[in-house]
């Protein structure tokens, strides 16, 4: 029997990184390239949102970018679909790509009331509201929140089931599916924020930068940053139970250096305190690391130069 292949569409939605509003198309652009390096324009809706529309079946590499922006890559697949052949098959809406752990509230749960079916936490600033109805996921956990969470701090929530959740337990509450695109490290941040920034260069060639570099966030005040799978998204938390801190996704902890070799990492008050260790790995090059003092809400500078392995 012969089969119809039906083409997708490939939607997305960016947000910004501190305040989580989605940004229209002025502030940034998206580009799927295929693997030959074709690349492929999307249209940009309101809300956020950009659409690429009929896709063949393939691997691509979805980029985000925009000034004052740190580029960002994701590998994309699209799956082949088929219809028996009599009537042309509907077309396929593609789910929306999302970043998981992007837009959505990580915490430690502090203690759970199965009466009241509740959790709490310690307590967070919300930047933006996470309303009724939003996803709350563990590891092998699902529930719905039953009431909104508003902006300004926060340190419970409700929902409609706590059954399995324990003390120490990490909890994602998901805003919506989106990506949340990270200011590069030019950017001058209007809120109070912990930032560490610097480059990375050659040992023997200091005036040349090197782009691609990988600088991870792997001690905090001396405790281990460690990446949590939960349910599908990689968190980040330095310490461990009940006096561990969620630093935010995987994306918030490891960064790629630029094109001049430049790279930043920041944080909201609090997360980041005492002192700071990073790694700095590139193929071809020693590892190396670094434990610097971090002074809370000013930004704090480490450089690297790397010798050839």
């Amino acid at each position: 029997m012969d089969k119809i292949i039906q083409r997708a569409s490939l939607i997305g939605h960016v947000v910004e990184d501190l305040t989580y509003e989605t940004l229209n198309p002025q502030r940034f652009e998206a580009e799927l390239i295929e693997l030959r390096g074709v690349g492929k324009s999307p249209q940009y809706k309101n809300g956020g949102y950009f659409v690429f529309s009929d896709l063949m079946s393939g691997k691509y590499t979805l980029r985000i970018f925009g000034d004052r922006f740190r580029s960002q890559n994701y590998a994309v697949t699209v799956p082949v679909v088929t219809s028996a052949s009599g009537s042309p098959p509907p077309s396929l809406q593609y789910p929306v790509f999302d970043a998981p752990g992007d837009n959505e509230l990580a915490v430690i749960v502090k203690t759970v009331n199965g009466g009241g079916l509740k959790i709490t936490f310690d307590s967070v600033v919300l930047k933006k509201e996470i309303r009724e109805g939003a996803p709350v996921l563990a590891q092998g956990f699902f529930a719905t929140l039953t009431q909104t969470l508003d902006a300004g701090a926060v340190m419970q929530a409700r929902m409609d089931s706590v059954s399995g959740l324990f003390p120490g337990a990490i909890v994602r509450i998901i805003r919506d599916r989106s990506i949340r695109l990270g200011f590069d490290p030019y950017y001058l941040h209007p809120s109070k924020l912990t930032s560490i920034a610097g480059k990375v260069a050659h040992q023997t060639a200091p005036e040349l930068p090197m782009e691609g570099a990988q600088v991870r966030l792997t001690k905090v005040n001396g405790n281990d940053v460690t990446l949590n799978d939960i349910a599908g998204a990689k968190i980040a938390v330095s310490g461990s139970g009940l006096s561990g801190v969620v630093l935010g996704a995987e994306r918030d902890v490891v960064t790629l250096t630029n094109q001049r070799g430049d790279y930043s990492l920041y944080f909201e008050e609090g997360k980041l305190t005492g002192t700071a260790t990073l790694e700095v790995s590139f193929i071809g090059y020693q590892t190396q690391t670094r434990t610097i003092a971090i002074i809370e809400l000013a930004r704090n500078l480490a450089d690297f130069k790397l010798v050839r392995s």
